[in-house]
């Protein structure tokens, strides 16, 4: 890949030039035209990359290459109607051996191969440290709380549960998992209601008016939602779900920052556009809360820089 290129089309051109070569793995090639598209993205406007994206990659030869790729695939088609689903956070997850990739068994070998690579993006090991984030938090409060009752907010496949060595050993009480999605809550249902998961569907809007209304959690989370609220939905939400916390507990809520590896390659190839925050822009969630019921925040990113994590503890001496 060139150091410098002038505009999309070139990059674009570039990579299909060496998706053309045979190649067993597209690690270096992958990571460079993320990085290309990354840096022509942050030199302009958005207004007028989205319109480059619109105009010379989502329709430029280069796709049916990338589309080979499972997790591309999935994301460009929405196949349930959007971007980010239970189905694709699996794809990632298997990146760790922690489940089994939900491959069709159509892929072609080239096909497989940017899979691969796609798998040891920086991105994409930032969703998998995601969920050991929140299954850590999770195995942390159950040490210092009895039977701790928990709340997941668009729960996907609910992954980190199974990987939290609490809710493995019986040491978590109430977790009730919800989404919007009726497909994620019927796997989750099948896989973890006998082992005490209470599913229930439901979205933002019904938290927000209380369609759906729940209290007293000691561990409120929610892992991928915020990737797609803007400021005035994801400050309501926070407050809404605040107030189903505990004295003492814990809110933990996750979102992508703004200059993460694949922050342009998934909005000129899949088509998919997030809404990304930085650490300011976190604390600015808080905005609705009374500073005197927050006994501590803290904003942290992965391992990777990839996504931040706003952790807020409600404070003891505070309460309804």
């Amino acid at each position: 890949m060139p150091q410098t290129c002038k505009d999309l089309s070139s990059i674009l051109d570039e990579m299909r030039s060496r998706s053309r070569e045979k190649q067993e793995n597209y690690d270096e090639t992958l990571t460079a035209f993320c990085k290309h598209l990354l840096e022509l993205k942050k030199s302009m406007p958005f207004v007028e990359w989205r319109n480059s994206v619109i105009q010379s990659s989502l329709t430029h030869p280069l796709q049916a290459f990338l589309l080979q790729d499972p997790f591309t695939n999935r994301a460009f088609y929405k196949p349930r109607g959007y971007a980010g689903d239970a189905i694709m956070m699996d794809l990632l997850y298997a990146g760790d051996g922690s489940v089994a990739a939900p491959l069709e068994g159509k892929e072609t070998r080239a096909g497989l191969n940017l899979y691969q690579s796609v798998l040891k993006l920086s991105t994409a090991q930032s969703v998998r440290n995601r969920k050991d984030i929140i299954a850590k938090k999770l195995d942390e409060i159950a040490g210092k709380t009895e039977k701790p009752e928990v709340l997941a907010v668009a729960c996907g496949h609910l992954r980190e549960a199974q990987h939290s060595v609490a809710f493995r050993q019986g040491r978590v009480g109430r977790y009730i998992a919800l989404d919007s999605d009726p497909l994620s809550i019927k796997h989750v249902h099948l896989t973890l209601g006998k082992k005490g998961v209470t599913t229930c569907e439901g979205n933002v809007l019904d938290l927000i008016r209380e369609g759906v209304s729940f209290a007293s959690f000691d561990f409120v989370y929610s892992a991928g939602l915020y990737d797609y609220l803007d400021d005035k939905v994801a400050k309501r939400l926070t407050e809404k779900l605040f107030r189903m916390v505990k004295p003492g507990g814990v809110l933990l809520v996750a979102n992508f920052q703004p200059d993460h590896l694949c922050a342009a390659y998934i909005e000129a190839c899949c088509d998919w556009w997030l809404v990304y925050r930085n650490e300011p822009a976190m604390k600015e969630l808080l905005k609705g809360i009374p500073p005197e019921e927050i006994d501590q925040i803290r904003i942290y990113p992965d391992e990777t820089g990839s996504i931040y994590f706003l952790e807020v503890k409600r404070n003891r001496l505070k309460d309804e």
